[in-house]
């Protein structure tokens, strides 16, 4: 069953395909869905979602903060065996959670942030390099 105030975040899988976390807002369940296959960029069609990790952590915070509207989300991370979230707890607190097999495998709190529920991004490293300026050493040559 869903309920408005469920945290839903949309993140790429893999380079090619969708993941979807989401945690219940009455239970704290965290459930990651992700796109089967490869998502069709000319009509999206064919889109089939499948489960692919499920927590039921007793005592686990909320992912979001409890007043409505607000638009902070978690960010996260999947590999094959765990999910790596950071979110905050219900006081504003940055945290690092890692979950795997159904259990929360650590947790780390982020001393340098200070303010409540700060904001946050994920970053992949990319293969790809980044075009730069040459300076004037180079353009000589």
């Amino acid at each position: 069953m869903s309920h408005s105030r469920d945290a839903l975040v949309l993140r790429v899988f893999k380079g090619d395909r969708f993941s979807v976390l989401k945690q219940c807002y009455v239970t704290k369940k965290v459930e990651i869905w992700v796109t089967k296959n490869k998502v069709n960029v000319e009509d999206g069609s064919d889109v089939v979602w499948v489960s692919f990790m499920t927590f039921s952590i007793p005592h686990f915070p909320s992912l979001v903060p409890a007043e409505p509207y607000s638009d902070q989300q978690p960010s996260y991370y999947i590999d094959d065996k765990r999910l790596v979230m950071c979110s905050c707890d219900e006081n504003g607190q940055a945290w690092i959670y890692v979950l795997g097999e159904n259990k929360l495998i650590s947790k780390v709190h982020l001393d340098s942030v200070v303010d409540p529920w700060p904001s946050h991004c994920t970053y992949f490293p990319s293969l790809v390099p980044v075009p730069r300026e040459k300076n004037e050493a180079e353009l000589q040559v």
